[in-house]
């Protein structure tokens, strides 16, 4: 999965992610299905091989989650495995999306860098030749072992920002665009 989809640099992200400077997102559903669908029970999946950032993403999406009454477990508290080599990174992936449907879940939630690039532009005050880090957030439904998109959104991360970032401010880009999209409901926090 692209080298594991780039050793998941939210690895370094996550261990840095600030409200101010949430980047710009782009996003993608299938409005059909996600209004239609509530999931009941909903995997979460930080794909790195740091395990503290992965455990601490996973440990704060599912705080924000039971805000909005949504049932969510991190996937380290599903699975003992873990994202270490790039080489099985996908076929640990599949295995633990397997587990997954097995154990009775209807959906899941993945975090992962898809891809990075080189730009060359004038980016919030910042001239220059910048690496983008794009961080993808997918949620997919389980209905008799088939598997389906239902939402996606993707934030793009500038290498000047990863100082100023932290695992919190990345959660609440997400949770804010599931607000906006009517994913969950708008200012139903605790």
């Amino acid at each position: 999965m692209k080298k594991l989809i780039i050793t998941f640099l939210l690895s370094i992200i996550l261990g840095h992610i600030n409200a101010q400077t949430i980047p710009l997102h782009k996003s993608r559903s299938n409005t059909d299905k996600i209004t239609a669908f509530i999931p009941k029970k909903m995997a979460l999946i930080g794909f790195t091989d740091n395990m503290e950032a992965r455990s601490t993403f996973e440990r704060k999406m599912k705080e924000r989650l039971l805000a909005y009454n949504m049932d969510a477990y991190p996937s380290i508290e599903i699975s003992s495995i873990v994202f270490t080599e790039v080489e099985k990174a996908e076929g640990e992936l599949n295995e633990l999306i397997e587990m997954i449907t097995q154990k009775g879940f209807d959906s899941f939630m993945i975090t992962a860098v898809s891809r990075v690039e080189e730009k060359r532009e004038d980016a919030e005050g910042y001239f220059g030749t910048y690496k983008v880090y794009h961080l993808e957030t997918d949620i997919y439904s389980i209905e008799d072992k088939n598997i389906s998109l239902l939402w996606g959104m993707c934030l793009d991360i500038y290498d000047y920002q990863l100082k100023e970032l932290q695992i919190e401010d990345y959660v609440y880009a997400i949770i804010l665009q599931m607000e906006y999209e009517d994913i969950v409901p708008a200012n139903n926090e605790k």
